[in-house]
């Protein structure tokens, strides 16, 4: 039996038009687990928007979601096939400094690992869950959608859960 690509979960902050990755949550699950830390992730982060790929267990996530939650959820839809061009289009971002990290985090040694490693690692669904939430914002800010709603980290989060960057 073939076992199941790990399911990604990427919670990030924006501040000052920066991005900050506060939480990741990486495993091979099936759909109710899926569902269920999903769920805890949101209860744990009170995220303004969901971003969701829009295939296999995604599709189901994004229709349940819609009906049970008041959140904004945006359907992902990839440009390309191509996990290597869906970060190649996004490496400007990273390289400008505008994606950080935290100097501690119990997921970072396997984000890190991933990202040096790929496209020789043996997982890519980290990079493509970054490149996909980069490739929302650049979109956001390269047709002007409307950000109004975005809170200032500094306003909203006022907890230590940022220590270490």
């Amino acid at each position: 039996e073939k076992e199941n690509d790990p399911s990604v979960c990427i919670v990030f902050y924006i501040y000052k038009n920066a991005f900050y990755i506060a939480d990741i949550w990486r495993e091979n699950v099936i759909y109710p687990e899926l569902k269920r830390k999903l769920t805890l992730l949101i209860e744990k982060h009170n995220p303004n928007e969901i971003l969701i790929e829009d295939a296999s267990s995604g599709q189901s996530l994004i229709q349940e979601l819609k009906i049970n939650t008041r959140k904004p959820i945006i359907p992902i839809t990839p440009t390309s096939t191509d996990k290597i061009v869906r970060i190649s289009l996004q490496a400007g971002q990273i390289e400008s400094g505008l994606v950080h990290i935290p100097d501690r985090a119990n997921w970072l040694y396997d984000f890190e690992t991933e990202i040096t490693q790929f496209p020789n690692s043996k997982h890519d669904d980290q990079i493509d869950a970054l490149s996909q939430f980069l490739k929302r914002e650049r979109d956001r800010e390269s047709s002007k959608l409307n950000t109004s709603t975005r809170i200032p980290l500094d306003r909203r989060y006022t907890n230590n859960s940022f220590d270490g960057y």
